[in-house]
């Protein structure tokens, strides 16, 4: 791993080369600061901007040629600043991307940093906290919204339920087909190329392993709950802890949504590189104590997640007898900051 020096030299981290047609640009550019041409090198140092651009393909910018995109803010910065035109990993999903730029690291050495819903260890070194140590004063933005997964639970006065969970047409440029009214979507990277027998091997008319679960539940004879996620590997066990919470434990609709959720990552997981962490569950810590140690003591490799952490749920019920409406929404995490979740009943 290269280091960064305090003058008006960046030098370039060895990442990974392009190895799938799921890229991540990645512009680092240096500008100069302000000041007397007279101070010591030490005190000028650059400003130094850290940029990322989710499933963006090169060139596709017009700093480097691309003669159908527009990018006149991207290209200035990069005129003026240094730009970079090798720095890549070859990860098709957002999470192993980011920290593979952050760190320098391939992906295959991240460990929880190289899985979708993984967080960034502490003990693995980035290039902002080298910069902090440095002496530079460090500041970032939060993620604006992106493509990705939502979720949408509907049912009108005469009863009909629908539950969809629109996924996986991250291509930008992926045109609607004509008489399907779909664009088209990316969902074979999931697919496996070896070993020979495994069962979600690439095959000729093969549907690959999908994590998206909209669900809809029955009492009798009449639909009566649709409920859904998004989340990646993590859908369904929310989902299943949510439906327990209200069919076994008699929570409502809202304490089963807000209800302290779990997640395995025992499981290979759903995005390329299919990483798992074996016995890891990763916990919220308003589970009691005690269950936290009795999960320990049978092998589990507790994770404290944060709290308010594990899941995205989305639900909406009508009682079949009284046609009374019911709907509830999930406040947890970081994404609530950018698309939060809301139930309307009228």
């Amino acid at each position: 791993m290269n280091h960064w020096h305090n003058d008006r030299r960046v030098t370039q981290p060895n990442l990974p080369p392009v190895g799938s047609a799921g890229l991540v640009l990645l512009s680092l550019i240096a500008l100069s600061a302000c000041g007397s041409t007279t101070e010591p090198a030490a005190a000028r140092r650059p400003n130094i901007l850290f940029a990322i651009s989710d499933d963006q393909s090169f060139p596709h910018a017009g700093v480097y040629g691309d003669p159908n995109v527009s990018t006149p803010a991207f290209d200035r910065v990069a005129r003026e600043g240094v730009l970079f035109t090798h720095s890549y990993t070859a990860a098709p999903s957002c999470t192993p991307s980011r920290s593979a730029i952050l760190s320098g690291q391939a992906i295959w050495r991240l460990g929880e940093a190289g899985v979708l819903m993984g967080t960034y260890p502490p003990d693995l070194v980035s290039f902002p906290r080298m910069l902090e140590e440095a002496g530079y004063r460090i500041g970032y933005t939060g993620k604006a919204w992106g493509p990705g997964t939502v979720h949408v639970d509907v049912i009108d006065s005469a009863g009909n339920m629908v539950a969809c969970t629109p996924s996986g047409a991250w291509i930008r440029s992926a045109e609607v087909m004509p008489g399907l009214g779909f664009p088209l979507g990316n969902r074979m990277q999931t697919f496996y190329l070896e070993p020979a027998h495994h069962p979600n091997l690439v095959a000729p008319c093969k549907r690959p392993r999908t994590t998206i679960s909209p669900s809809m539940v029955f009492k009798g004879d009449q639909p009566w709950l649709v409920f859904g996620s998004m989340g990646g590997d993590q859908q369904d066990q929310w989902q299943l802890q949510f439906l327990l919470n209200m069919l076994e434990f008699g929570m409502t609709l809202q304490e089963a949504i807000e209800a302290p959720k779990f997640s395995s990552e025992h499981f290979p997981e759903f995005f390329y590189p299919h990483g798992f962490d074996l016995n890891r569950l990763r916990i919220e810590p308003r589970v009691d104590e005690q269950v936290l140690r009795e999960l320990a003591r049978r092998g589990h490799d507790l994770e404290i997640a944060g709290d308010w952490s594990e899941g995205y749920l989305l639900a909406a019920a009508r009682d079949a007898a009284t046609g009374l409406l019911e709907a509830g929404c999930d406040l947890r995490a970081e994404k609530s900051e950018v698309f939060p979740s809301f139930a309307l009943c009228w």
